[in-house]
C-alpha cells in the first residue's frame, strides 16, 4: 500500500512538473527547436544579431538605471535605519511591497513633474529642456525599482550582528567605522539588488519606448512586427539571452558562495551621532520624498483638473474588467505550482540553485516570451485557446508563478521540519496534503495571490503580443495613450492604478503580519 502511494505521489509530481514546464519553459524550448529546424532546412538564416552597438547601448542604459537605483536605495535605507530605527523592519517590508506600484505610474508622474519644471525654467530663465531620451529612462527606472534596492539594503543593515553593532557604538569613530565596517557588510545586498534591477529591466521595452529610446528588446519587438518571422527574431535575441543567463548563473553562484541571507533583524544604528551618517540619512529622506510625492501629488493634481473624470473611468471599464479577471485568474492558478515548488524548496539542499532555475522566465526578453507563446499555442489543436481571452492569463501564469512560489517558499521555512517529515511519512493523498499546507499558510497564500494579481495587472511586454483582437488590458490602453499624448485620460487611469496598487500593498503588508518576518530569510 505504501509503495503504491509513493508511486502515485511520484506520478503526480511528474505530471505537475510537465504542466509547469509546458507553461514556462516549453514555449521557448518549442521556439528553439522550431528555429533550429527551420535553419537546418534552409528556410531561416542562422543569423545572430550583429547589432552589438545597440546591445552595448542597452547595457549602458540599464546599468545606469540599476546603479542609480542602488545609490538611491542606499540613501533611503540609511535614512530609515537612522530616523525610524524602532520601526525599520516593518518599513523595510512595506518598502519592498511598493514594487507593486506599476512602472508606468512613475513614468507618467515624472513626465508631469518635468513638464512643470520645464515651464518654470522657460518663464523664468528662457530655458527649455524636454524630458526624454536616455536620462529620462534611467531616472524613471531608478525610481520604479527603488523598493528593491532600498528594501534589501535596509534588511542588510538590520541583519548586522549585534556584536559588531556594539563594537562600533563603543569605538565612536563615526564615518570611518561606517565606511570600513558596515559598508562591506551590506555590499552583497547592494550587488544583488542591482543585478535584480538590471535583469528585470533589460528584457522589457515599455519605458524606453515611451521616451523614444531604442533598446535591444524593443528592436526585437520591432523586428517581429516588421517581418513576422519569429525564428529570425529568436536568433537575433541570442546575445541578450546569453547575457541574461550568464548574469543569472553568476547571481546564483554568488549568493550560494556568500550564503546570502538576512537574519536577526535587530541591528540598531550605532552612528546616530555621526554628522556624516546624518547627512546621508537626510539625503535619503529627500529621495524617498521624491519617490512617494511625485507620483501621488502629480497624478492627483492632473486628475482633479480633468472635467469628465467619471466619463473617463466609465470609458475604460471594459479594459479594467478584462484586466481584473484575467489577472485574478492567473494569480489563483499560480497557487498550485507555487505550493508544490515551496514543498520542494523546503526539503531541498540546493535552495539558491532551485530559485535560479525557477527564475528563468524573468531572464527571457518579453518579446521572445510573447513570440514563443504564439508559436506554441497558435496551432490547429490549441488555436481556439490562443484566440480566447484566456491567453493573457496563460502567459501571466508562466511569467509570475515564480513570484508566488517565492512568497510561499519563504513562509514554509517557518513550518517545523518535523511536520513536513510527518506529512511525507504519512502521505494522505494529494488533496489532503495540499489542504494541510493551505490551512497552515493561508495568509501567505493570499498575500502571494494578491502580489501576483498586482504584478499581472501592470504586465505589458508579453500581454501586448498574446492578447486577442477585440480585447485590451488597462496597461496596454495606458501605454497607447502615453504615446498619443492624451494626458488627461492617462492621469485618471494611472491614479486609479496607483490607488489600487497601494491598497493591495497595505493588505499584503497586514497579511504578512506587518513585517513580523522570520528571523532568517
Amino acid at each position: 500500500m505504501r509503495v503504491a502511494l509513493r508511486f502515485a505521489k511520484f506520478i503526480f509530481m511528474i505530471v505537475v512538473a510537465a504542466v509547469l514546464i509546458f507553461f514556462t519553459a516549453a514555449p521557448v524550448i518549442n521556439l528553439l527547436i522550431g528555429a533550429l529546424g527551420s535553419a537546418i532546412a534552409g528556410k531561416t538564416a542562422f543569423a545572430v544579431s550583429d547589432n552589438f552597438g545597440l546591445l552595448l547601448k542597452s547595457i549602458l542604459v540599464y546599468s545606469g538605471a540599476a546603479l542609480l537605483s542602488v545609490v538611491f536605495g542606499f540613501f533611503v535605507a540609511v535614512g530609515v535605519w537612522t530616523i525610524f530605527e524602532r520601526r525599520a523592519v516593518r518599513i523595510a517590508v512595506f518598502i519592498l511591497l511598493l514594487i507593486l506600484v506599476p512602472p508606468f505610474v512613475h513614468v507618467q508622474s515624472w513626465i508631469y513633474f518635468a513638464d512643470k519644471i520645464n515651464a518654470f525654467l522657460s518663464q523664468t530663465f528662457a530655458l527649455s529642456q524636454n524630458f526624454s531620451g536616455e536620462f529620462a529612462v534611467i531616472l524613471t527606472m531608478a525610481f520604479s525599482y527603488l523598493p528593491i534596492t532600498a528594501g534589501l539594503t535596509l534588511m542588510a543593515f538590520l541583519s548586522v550582528p549585534s556584536e559588531i553593532n556594539d563594537q562600533c557604538r563603543l569605538d565612536d569613530s563615526g564615518r570611518k567605522s561606517f565606511l570600513k565596517v558596515y559598508l562591506p557588510l551590506v555590499a552583497p545586498a547592494l550587488l544583488v539588488s542591482g543585478l535584480l534591477v538590471f535583469l528585470l529591466n533589460i528584457n522589457d521595452y515599455g519605458i524606453p519606448s515611451v521616451f523614444g529610446v531604442n533598446v535591444f528588446s524593443l528592436e526585437l519587438y520591432s523586428l517581429f512586427s516588421a517581418n513576422g518571422n519569429m525564428y529570425s527574431v529568436f536568433f537575433s535575441s541570442l546575445p541578450l539571452l546569453v547575457l541574461c543567463l550568464a548574469l543569472l548563473v553568476f547571481l546564483g553562484l554568488y549568493m550560494k558562495r556568500i550564503h546570502f541571507s538576512f537574519s536577526g533583524f535587530k541591528g540598531g544604528n550605532p552612528f546616530k551621532k555621526s554628522a556624516f551618517v546624518k547627512v546621508v540619512s537626510q539625503i535619503g529622506l529627500v529621495v524617498f520624498a521624491f519617490f512617494a510625492l511625485v507620483p501621488i501629488g502629480n497624478l492627483i493634481y492632473e486628475a482633479l483638473i480633468v472635467q469628465d473624470l467619471f466619463k473617463v473611468i466609465a470609458g475604460s471599464m471594459d479594459e479594467f474588467s478584462f484586466s481584473l479577471w484575467t489577472s485574478l485568474l492567473a494569480a489563483v492558478l499560480c497557487l498550485i505550482p507555487a505550493i508544490i515548488f515551496a514543498y520542494f524548496y523546503a526539503i531541498s539542499k540546493h535552495k539558491v540553485l532551485l530559485l535560479c532555475l525557477a527564475a528563468l522566465p524573468f531572464v527571457i526578453p518579453s518579446a521572445i516570451s510573447g513570440i514563443s507563446m504564439i508559436q506554441l499555442w497558435n496551432t490547429p489543436i490549441l488555436h481556439d485557446i490562443y484566440q480566447s481571452p484566456f491567453m493573457p492569463t496563460i502567459a501571466m501564469v508562466g511569467r509570475f508563478a515564480f513570484i508566488e512560489a517565492l512568497v510561499i517558499s519563504f513562509a514554509m521555512l517557518r513550518i517545523e521540519k518535523a511536520l513536513i517529515d510527518n506529512l511525507r511519512l504519512h502521505y494522505a493523498g494529494v488533496f489532503k496534503t495540499f489542504q494541510c499546507f493551505v490551512a497552515l499558510l493561508w495568509k501567505e497564500c493570499l498575500a502571494g495571490i494578491l502580489i501576483v494579481f498586482a504584478l499581472a495587472m501592470s504586465e505589458f511586454g508579453v500581454t501586448l503580443l498574446v492578447t486577442p483582437p477585440g480585447s485590451q488590458t488597462i496597461t496596454i490602453k495606458i501605454y497607447n495613450y502615453l504615446h498619443y499624448g492624451a494626458s488627461d485620460i492617462v492621469a485618471v487611469l494611472c491614479l486609479a492604478m496607483l490607488l489600487t496598487s497601494l491598497l493591495l500593498t497595505v493588505v499584503v503588508f497586514l497579511l504578512l503580519k506587518g513585517g513580523k518576518v522570520r528571523e532568517e530569510i
